[in-house]
């Protein structure tokens, strides 16, 4: 989270309003810790005490899933009669750790048991009937989804008409129809009993394999839940919170030889790994193969177990990885050819031949995050076109679907990310209507670049002990982000340039006799050009440690080495 443009006047400092009556429960935390938990929902001891310290025994009854007692006979009646299972995974980060698991789980179990990844850039997301035929001719007899199946009515229909049954583990939104599979474990169906909603498609299965095999045996899958949850952005708290902080420890420690080889090769071998190692490292490294290669090559690392292997995989996914970003960059580069027209429209929509649909939503995302706009990027292929889709806060991708639905073939997803296959006759129809739509439909307060502020403080509080106050809220991801610290009217001593190309920018900036430095990241050079000593500026920043010093403070936790206080910036603005 750091700046990514020049100083903006019009960026919106959502600061969060102080809670003055502090609950009698939460009055022995101290005021910053007690403000950040109230602004996370938080109000009594006993939820502060499982926010702050989860424990594993916190998760809740798997046995509340709809179906998942079914399912759990229905695997155990296939092992004991030796049918074929093939369990049908997804090309990215959460669908290929829970295939690993559960593959894992069933020839524990000495089941006779397969997978299946689809191919992205041929099949594309979810079941397909071609496969579905080829599978039954090789004796499945049973066929279990993971991180999809859920929106597949045609094709699960089909698959049952074939003679197989279906056991759907998915936690993507619901259609206006159920598939009728013989079992569907998802969270959002209507009679879905599951307090918790939010799970990836991994925190699914693990709490299917809790019933397989035991909450004790099933500990040791941990770092793989943890490494599909985070990668997969769902919120970081409630089962997610719990599955990340234990998972978390257990990657830290891991035995897998692949992820040991895939840990060094990112060079972050002996770093203490956290939900942003894998959201920015790890995780990408792990996605390159399914976006523009074959997601096989991960599920092979991930279950690799010569060493020699491994490290030629991990050196393999390093490479898609890096090919992956230059694709990005062109991509994206081409794209901003047509933001002249993106002026007076509340979406973007755009898409070309020779776009790869495998880097599609990471260059819609870098739109969203550059206007403020959902964004659609779509590769035309010879009769469809495949996209997929960003949003801001406050504008649901799925139902902005849902009402333009005549023009499309197929399409899935979740509030802020979704996918969409279009008919390429009927592109430039459901373009017009779906801009139309937007139009009519989107508050253009939604729009606006805004920063969201958790407290104002003053430039001596920007403190080693500040840092030690918010890491206990760690892991941070989406659902329960950084902390953001706010300053007004600060004035800019001094600045200067360092790093690759003076991409990082260190500024002093003052309050009377209060100083405080903080860090910028200058993606394209705006920033410094916007800066002029002197001048008066409101200023939105994160503290974290850092193992390098872009500041004087420094803190030894116990016995760990010393860690510097890192304060990056977030967002600047001139003050008025």
């Amino acid at each position: 989270m750091v700046i990514t443009a020049g100083v903006k006047s019009e960026v919106r400092f959502n600061v969060a309003d102080i809670q003055q009556d502090i609950p009698v429960s939460l009055r022995g935390f101290d005021f910053i810790t007690a403000q950040l938990l109230l602004q996370r929902g938080i109000r009594t001891k006993e939820a502060a005490d499982k926010f702050l310290s989860p424990k594993l025994e916190d998760l809740g009854n798997p046995s509340l899933f709809k179906d998942l007692d079914k399912a759990v006979a229905r695997i155990k009646r296939a092992i004991a009669k030796k049918e074929h299972i093939t369990v049908y995974g997804d090309y990215d980060v959460d669908g290929i750790t829970s295939a690993t698991i559960l593959i894992s789980v069933l020839k524990t179990l000495k089941a006779i048991v397969n997978v299946y990844l689809p191919e992205r850039l041929k099949e594309g997301y979810g079941l397909n009937k071609k496969a579905i035929k080829k599978l039954r001719e090789k004796g499945t007899d049973l066929l279990i989804t993971v991180d999809n199946g859920t929106t597949n009515i045609d094709e699960i229909a089909y698959a049952n008409k074939l003679g197989m049954d279906v056991i759907v583990v998915d936690h993507h939104q619901i259609g206006n129809k159920l598939p009728l599979a013989y079992a569907l474990i998802n969270p959002h169906r209507p009679d879905d009993g599951y307090p918790d909603k939010n799970l990836a498609a991994v925190g699914i299965v693990y709490h299917l394999v809790r019933r397989l095999i035991g909450d004790g045996a099933a500990v040791k899958y941990l770092d793989l839940v943890a490494l599909g949850t985070v990668a997969d952005v769902v919120p970081l708290i409630g089962d997610n919170r719990i599955f990340t902080v234990f998972g978390l420890k257990k990657l830290n420690k891991t035995e897998r030889i692949g992820l040991k080889a895939l840990i060094d090769v990112a060079s972050l071998k002996g770093k203490a790994l956290g939900a942003y190692h894998i959201g920015f490292q790890l995780g990408p490294r792990i996605n390159a193969a399914g976006r523009i290669d074959h997601a096989a090559k991960a599920f092979a690392l991930l279950n690799e177990t010569d060493e020699a292997r491994a490290y030629d995989v991990a050196h393999d996914l390093n490479s898609l990885n890096t090919k992956r970003q230059k694709m990005t960059e062109q991509i994206l580069e081409s794209a901003l050819v047509h933001a002249g027209e993106w002026d007076n429209k509340k979406i973007i929509i755009v898409g070309d031949e020779g776009w790869s649909i495998g880097v599609a939503g990471i260059v819609a995302g870098r739109l969203t995050e550059k206007y403020s706009k959902p964004s659609m990027v779509f590769e035309y292929q010879k009769d469809i076109c495949r996209g997929s889709a960003r949003s801001v806060d406050g504008v649901h991708l799925i139902e902005l679907l849902n009402n333009v639905d005549e023009y499309i073939q197929g399409y899935g997803g979740h509030a802020k990310a979704a996918g969409v296959t279009i008919k390429r006759a009927k592109f430039e129809d459901f373009k017009k209507a779906l801009e139309q739509y937007a139009l009519t439909t989107i508050h253009p307060d939604l729009l606006r670049p805004s920063v969201n502020i958790s407290l104002l403080i003053e430039p001596n509080l920007a403190d080693s002990r500040l840092f030690e106050i918010i890491s206990r809220l760690a892991p941070f991801g989406f659902g329960n982000p950084t902390p953001v610290f706010g300053m007004k009217k600060v004035k800019l001593e001094s600045y200067d340039a360092v790093g690759n190309a003076a991409s990082i920018i260190r500024m002093i900036f003052s309050k009377g006799e209060q100083r405080v430095q903080i860090t910028g990241f200058d993606r394209n050079g705006e920033l410094i050009l916007s800066l002029q000593e002197g001048s008066e500026f409101d200023v939105a920043f994160t503290i974290s440690g850092s193992e390098w010093s872009s500041t004087r403070d420094s803190l030894r936790f116990g016995g760990k080495p010393r860690k510097f206080i890192d304060r990056k910036l977030v967002q600047l603005r001139q003050s008025v």
